[in-house]
């Protein structure tokens, strides 16, 4: 890839953008919210004909851990927005596209399960079958399922003990 668009909530995201170019690629950050559809819809039309968009990397993840019986409207609201909303805006706002890969980052979790963390797992599983029916309507689709990475400023790196006592 020789031109990178990366989004992030915050629009942050300098120091891989710095990694990136000095390998070569041109990178430019932005700030959106891919749950909100009208703010990503505008996003997509400000890229120009010059860098056409040909792949998406969905990469958005939100850990709001909760057992089941103490799972709350917001607690799905907030997992679920960045992760489903995002994915299926993404989606369908890029039908008309050309797009040569359209990428899901999922876990392991939607095949097998998160203790305390249902909201994730359901909205992982979505992902996975929103790839699925990309692949099936002839388009690219691609679901990736990690499992947890254990770095301090990745989401698994938030975990509490009795949230990390639970993946193990």
């Amino acid at each position: 890839m020789r031109h990178l668009l990366l989004v992030s909530r915050s629009g942050g995201g300098s120091e891989i953008a710095a990694e990136l170019t000095a390998l070569g690629a041109g990178v430019t950050v932005a700030g959106c919210e891919v749950g909100d559809r009208a703010a990503l819809a505008a996003l997509i039309r400000g890229i120009g004909p010059d860098r056409p968009l040909r792949g998406v990397v969905h990469a958005a993840g939100v850990v709001r851990d909760a057992v089941l019986a103490n799972v709350t409207p917001g607690h799905l609201d907030r997992v679920l927005r960045a992760k489903v909303d995002g994915a299926r805006h993404l989606h369908e706002l890029t039908l008309d596209r050309p797009l040569t890969a359209f990428v899901l980052f999922s876990s392991a979790a939607a095949v097998l399960g998160a203790a305390g963390q249902s909201p994730y797992a359901a909205g992982n599983a979505y992902l996975d079958a929103l790839a699925a029916h990309r692949r099936a309507a002839g388009l690219p689709g691609h679901s990736l399922a990690w499992g947890a990475w254990d770095a301090p400023d990745g989401m698994a790196g938030r975990l509490d003990d009795t949230a990390r006592a639970r993946l193990a």
